[in-house]
């Protein structure tokens, strides 16, 4: 194991610049659980001078890394965990100058994800998280599951045609990639982005998986399978 945990471990360098960004206002840490010190949680394991562990890059706390934190002491693996809040596309951008090798403990498909071609290697992926639960699934526990939309609720009444519009247009997981993906696009050639204005030239793309000889746009495409 120490073999392979070793190829995450950062350079001296590399922890100074990663170090910087586990506090935030009013100097307190990302990560106050009492598994972590100094913003770092590091397991009994990695206590011992004859092991050598490596970093997992992650967020914020919450369920799902105190779930990982137990599986990492249950486990007895030699990993710890950095939290850097807001700044970690910042510091992920920095490790990737550097040439470096990291983890990152963080939600998919996300902007950040897809922005640095990013690949799961601990679970599966959900055969299609966004729309369904598949409970003989166990990789669905670690992925999105469901997608919600909410409306005002006079919607339903005083505008019948938007609501059933709302009602039955959903996205598959690789159009969300791919709205995902217009984002990124949109983020790295202007300074402002506009939310509305990316919406709508995801909608305006060719489908990917017209067989007509007439493109259409995806926009056309749910707009003719409306019921």
């Amino acid at each position: 194991q120490m073999e392979h945990t070793t190829q995450f471990q950062p350079s001296l360098e590399q922890i100074d610049y990663i170090k910087q960004f586990l506090q935030g206002d009013e100097r307190k840490y990302y990560c106050s659980d009492l598994k972590c010190i100094e913003g770092v949680f590091k397991p009994p394991e990695c206590g011992k001078t004859r092991h050598k562990c490596g970093y997992i890059l992650a967020s914020y706390t919450s369920i799902s890394t105190t779930l990982v934190m137990e599986q990492i002491i249950e486990e007895k693996l030699l990993m710890k965990i950095a939290f850097v809040g807001p700044h970690l596309s910042q510091v992920i951008e920095y490790l990737e100058n550097s040439g470096a090798s990291y983890l990152l403990l963080h939600y998919a498909p996300s902007t950040l994800t897809l922005q640095h071609s990013l690949v799961p290697i601990l679970f599966p992926q959900c055969r299609d998280p966004l729309l369904k639960r598949d409970a003989n699934d166990i990789n669905c526990l670690y992925t999105p599951n469901r997608l919600a939309k909410v409306v005002w609720n006079p919607v339903q009444n005083e505008a019948p045609a938007l609501y059933r519009f709302i009602q039955h247009f959903g996205l598959s997981y690789q159009e969300y990639s791919d709205l995902l993906e217009t984002y990124n696009t949109k983020d790295n050639s202007e300074d402002l982005v506009d939310y509305d204005d990316i919406a709508c030239t995801w909608l305006k793309q060719p489908t990917k998986d017209n067989l007509d000889e007439k493109a259409i746009t995806i926009y056309e495409h749910k707009l003719a399978n409306l019921p």
